[in-house]
């Protein structure tokens, strides 16, 4: 496995041999769970995933699975199995499991027989199949760390944080990250002493969508009641804890991506929307808001007159104006005009 070090110029990669692999000024640590632990902010119950290959024949699937090549997934009372088939004949049966009920490693690929044994869909899709080497065991936990932003170097994806894999949210949390890490890294690239507005938004960033992404799997865990007073379920569907209501509104400064560079603006907060929204339908909400508390702004058609004092379409400081007045930040009797209460109706339907 390559290891990756920091050199004089930047960091380098090399391999067991220390043969140098490549280098570069900026490190994204992308190598998933595999990737040096750093200290864990939060985690979910510990979860593992225990797995095997089998080889058989290749198409259909046959046995109690019947159909199509492809996937499929099923509950049970101590976990959820993924089932996998492949166009060469592989097929995989994975089981995920609270980790207090793995057996000594030693007996794994005995318990994980037993227990396929004894669930008919996963009995039925490897039927007629036979195994490719043993079980093998992946933490599975959901589990948030630090991003460790640096002025040279971020991580990003599972290395930051990784979900359960029930939640399924990989792929969007993959994509989202990739946007976060680019515009740190050109930030940081243009401008060094961005680190501390870099490092905020990389943190709100990944305490964000973990957040997201555990309470769509906690969802998904108190959607199967069958289970639901077996330990597996009943812990998975407690957690994360509620979150304490939050009250705040108003603008605060916040680090947000501005073309691509990261920088700290004005947003609106409000209890629904914590992180914020700096723009809406392309107009930046605090210096509408600004205008709209201006005298000049005040008379005549709002939308227009906002709109020509921020170089901005009437049409769309409307529907910006809508927003400020459905959540209640237009100042104490400030009457938006007819065309302007048209556009909320129209914004809410």
């Amino acid at each position: 496995m390559a290891a990756v070090r920091r050199g004089k110029d930047g960091w380098l990669a090399v391999d067991a041999a220390g043969t140098m692999l490549g280098s570069g000024r900026f490190l994204v640590e992308a190598r998933g769970r595999r990737a040096p632990n750093a200290p864990a902010r939060e985690s979910g119950p510990r979860t593992l995933a225990v797995g095997r290959l089998y080889l058989g024949p290749t198409g259909d699937m046959g046995g109690e699975a019947g159909g199509e090549v492809g996937s499929a997934a099923f509950s049970f009372a101590d976990g959820w199995a993924w089932l996998a088939a492949l166009p060469d004949g592989r097929r995989a049966v994975q089981l995920v499991i609270d980790g207090a009920e793995s057996p000594a490693r030693a007996d794994l690929t005995a318990w994980y027989a037993a227990t396929v044994a004894s669930l008919p869909q996963a009995a039925g899709w490897i039927a007629g199949c036979a195994p490719m080497g043993e079980a093998e065991v992946r933490d599975a936990t959901a589990i948030r760390r630090s991003p460790g932003v640096e002025a040279d170097r971020l991580r990003i994806g599972d290395a930051a944080f990784a979900v359960d894999p029930l939640s399924g949210h990989g792929v969007y949390a993959a994509v989202a990250w990739a946007f976060a890490a680019a515009a740190a890294v050109n930030t940081l690239a243009a401008d060094p002493a961005a680190l501390p507005a870099v490092e905020r938004f990389v943190e709100d960033r990944c305490a964000g969508l973990f957040a997201h992404a555990a309470d769509a799997g906690k969802q998904f865990y108190r959607a199967e009641e069958r289970w639901s007073g077996r330990p597996f379920w009943r812990r998975r569907a407690a957690w994360p804890p509620a979150p304490l209501p939050t009250a705040d509104r108003g603008i605060r400064r916040r680090a947000v991506v501005v073309n691509d560079r990261i920088e700290e603006r004005p947003v609106l907060v409000t209890p629904a929307l914590p992180r914020g929204v700096l723009v809406i339908d392309g107009v930046e909400l605090g210096p509408l808001l600004d205008s709209v508390a201006s005298d000049r702004c005040l008379d005549g058609d709002l939308a227009q007159r906002c709109g020509r004092l921020l170089g901005q379409p009437p049409g769309r400081v409307a529907v910006a104006l809508a927003w400020l007045a459905n959540n209640g930040f237009l100042p104490g009797g400030t009457k938006p005009p007819s065309a302007l209460t048209t556009t909320m109706k129209n914004a809410n339907s």
